[in-house]
């Protein structure tokens, strides 16, 4: 089963042919957990960078209570951040080997990429 990042002119990024078990997630838990798979190890400080504001612990909390991302190493940063990385529960869920299994992002840009978290 082959899974697709869609992105239209709306405000959102949704997936095509997403499990029925991902469904039940909001367009901002999807958006978080996209950007953690495609730019992973990342920190909160590097989701604020991609969303352009904080994103919520909770929101990271639930992710991460649900299987779908684990910790990372720590951030080389100042500080030594807590990072986030997909969990093989991700891949599980949508029935990859790997990460090399993600679909391309086609980020032209032209492209709309604004997400609301």
């Amino acid at each position: 089963m082959a899974y697709k990042l869609n992105k239209t002119d709306e405000p959102n990024t949704t997936l095509i042919n997403q499990p029925a078990s991902l469904k039940s997630y909001d367009d901002g838990q999807k958006a978080v957990l996209c950007a953690i798979a495609y730019h992973q190890p990342l920190s909160r400080d590097g989701l604020k960078d991609i969303f352009g504001k904080d994103i919520n612990r909770d929101l990271i909390n639930r992710l991460r209570f649900k299987g779908l991302i684990g910790n990372g190493p720590k951030s080389p940063r100042k500080g030594a951040p807590h990072t986030y990385m997909t969990t093989p529960e991700f891949l599980a869920l949508f029935d990859m080997q790997s990460l090399r299994d993600l679909p391309e992002l086609d980020l032209a840009p032209d492209s709309p990429t604004i997400i609301q978290v």
